[in-house]
């Protein structure tokens, strides 16, 4: 291995398949979010107990090529920094042999939602109420809720969402309304602060 390379040595006529089988790069957990902690491993299924023994086996992580890790487990924080394609090499006898690459590109968590009226509200008549976020990986469910009722929720492959919302009696109604974003069911989802508009005819 030089320069941070991968190639593949071997040595005489010996055959790579003789020795061990092709080695697995996994990542875990298989989603992960910025922040989050995860963990690439490198293992082989199987050696050739005859030729080598497993604890032979030496292994070497690689990101885009370039060495991280002298061992099978690497463990980072999710993020741009750690994005990109993982490469596991196993090597034993001068035999190396490398793995297919993993790609680890962390989601994004969506931003805390944002409620706006669309086109203004007047009471008595139905409206329009869009749900937003600045950032976050899609596809967004967003939720529309009137305090603890959930009014319909929407998985968008957007930022936003509209809603159509039934008419109201009267200016203070509009503070029960919210609305969440969320792009992981195993989070909560973020909530918005309480809807404020300008209302005609109350």
């Amino acid at each position: 291995m030089q320069g941070g390379n991968l190639q593949k040595t071997t040595s005489g006529t010996t055959s790579v398949a003789e020795l061990f089988s092709r080695p697995e790069v996994r990542v875990h957990p298989l989603v992960v979010f910025e922040g989050d902690n995860f963990t690439v491993s490198c293992s082989v299924s199987s050696v050739v107990a005859s030729r080598i023994k497993h604890s032979s086996l030496r292994f070497r992580l690689f990101r885009k090529g370039a060495l991280l890790q002298h061992g099978p487990h690497y463990t980072a924080t999710a993020g741009s920094a750690h994005d990109g394609a993982y490469v596991c090499q196993a090597e034993a006898k001068e035999i190396a042999r490398n793995s297919t690459e993993l790609t680890v590109n962390a989601k994004i968590l969506p931003s805390r939602p944002i409620i706006s009226v669309e086109g203004g509200v007047i009471i008595g008549r139905p409206f329009q109420v869009r749900c937003r976020i600045n950032r976050g990986t899609r596809p967004i469910t967003f939720t529309l809720m009137r305090g603890q009722r959930s009014l319909g929720s929407q998985e968008v492959n957007a930022l936003s969402a509209l809603f159509n919302v039934s008419a109201i009696r009267e200016r203070l109604e509009l503070a029960e309304f919210s609305c969440g974003a969320q792009n992981d069911p195993s989070r909560l989802a973020h909530s918005s602060p309480p809807l404020t508009a300008t209302v005609i005819g109350e």
